[in-house]
């Protein structure tokens, strides 16, 4: 971590880590820079540490307000929607060199599930160290979350989805064309030729895309708890009622398509409806150490494990944080 902290300033997106580094070499050179897949536990780490050692080791809250300050200007972004809700998601971003040799940031709008977890980040950060703007990016963040739940008919987000990224987060007014125009453009992109001809409203119609969403590169949902570790989280910190209702949604969606005789499986399709829903042979580990226990305190007396007194790492586990001297 002490490798991490000197290397924070000098990436290609300077405050970030690229997804692949390479430490015996003190390589941090790579161009690739996500809160989601490869990345996730090492953000949410940081305010976790901070709790767990008590704020003694300050550098760990440095890493933090760091990291959050270039992710909240350059990997989180508003989608556009047609309920034009102001809700928030992160992206992908990549790092290249213009043709005059200077470096320039391109937003992938790709929101993994794995990237919900940045919600319980900025609202568990915001919180220990006393930055509201930290509480405001957590409420959106899973509010967008709670949003790509609610858009599919299944009830449950997709691994990862694309969709449209907004020029402003302040003002972001649905166009029916633009999504289509780039549900256009994704589509073919993915093709090894262009079809000019291809039917939007049959490509939107075959693959099940909501209003919204111009592409599902992994339609899958594997038991995953980030969406309800957020919720937990912020629930905890703000109190905000209406987080027990839609954690309630989720959790009665998620049983009702992956329960099956012996335990519950992870689903190939959350496009699919009905018995059209197909079930992976498997269950991993983080289903119970991680989703349900976080559901199950959801609903539990604020004071069983409370984050007053326990700081949970990325496995789910509590920790007891040390007494104030």
């Amino acid at each position: 971590m002490e490798l991490f902290d000197k290397k924070q300033d000098a990436t290609k997106l300077a405050g970030l880590w690229p997804v692949s580094v390479n430490a015996k070499e003190e390589l941090f050179d790579d161009d690739t820079f996500t809160l989601g897949a490869e990345a996730s536990s090492l953000y949410m780490s940081l305010p976790q540490a901070y709790a767990l050692l008590g704020g003694k080791v300050p550098m760990y809250r440095k890493m933090y307000e760091n990291a959050t300050l270039t992710a909240a200007g350059h990997n989180v972004f508003r989608p556009m929607n047609p309920e034009g809700k102001d809700v928030l998601l992160s992206g992908t971003v990549r790092v290249g060199m213009t043709d005059n040799g200077n470096s320039k940031t391109y937003l992938e709008s790709q929101m993994q599930y794995r990237s919900c977890f940045a919600a319980g980040m900025f609202a568990l950060g915001g919180a220990l160290l006393n930055i509201p703007t930290h509480q405001e990016i957590a409420h959106k963040l899973v509010d967008g979350c709670i949003w790509a739940h609610q858009v599919v008919p299944l009830g449950i987000m997709p691994e990862a989805f694309d969709v449209v990224p907004c020029a402003s987060q302040t003002n972001c007014p649905w166009s029916e064309w633009l999504w289509k125009q780039e549900v256009w453009k994704k589509a073919n992109s993915l093709e090894p030729e262009s079809n000019p001809t291809l039917n939007v409203d049959n490509f939107i119609k075959e693959h099940r895309l909501p209003k919204g969403f111009i592409g599902i590169s992994d339609t899958a949902y594997n038991l995953r708890p980030e969406a309800i570790e957020s919720l937990f989280t912020l629930y905890r910190i703000s109190g905000r009622e209406d987080l027990l209702d839609a954690a309630w949604d989720m959790f009665q969606a998620m049983q009702s398509a992956t329960q099956t005789k012996n335990g519950n499986a992870a689903i190939v399709a959350v496009t699919d409806e009905g018995s059209e829903v197909t079930l992976k042979d498997s269950m991993d580990s983080m289903w119970m150490s991680q989703t349900l226990k976080y559901f199950y305190l959801m609903f539990s007396s604020p004071d069983l494990i409370s984050l007053d007194e326990f700081v949970f790492n990325a496995g789910g586990h509590p920790l007891k944080r040390p007494k104030a001297s």
